[in-house]
């Protein structure tokens, strides 16, 4: 397994799956990807909407 940070972006990976978690600019931690295993660099944030 391998954990890795990229600024205020972690991603947790295994062999076949990832899990990615990112901190917004208020603190608030968003989980961003659970699934097939992505790159580490990858920034899974873009599918979270907001609402205002």
């Amino acid at each position: 397994m391998s954990i890795k940070l990229n600024g205020n972006l972690i991603t947790l990976s295994t062999k076949n799956t990832s899990y990615q978690m990112k901190f917004d600019d208020l603190g608030y931690l968003f989980h961003t990807w659970y699934g097939e295993r992505i790159e580490d660099s990858d920034d899974m944030s873009y599918r979270i909407s907001s609402i205002d």
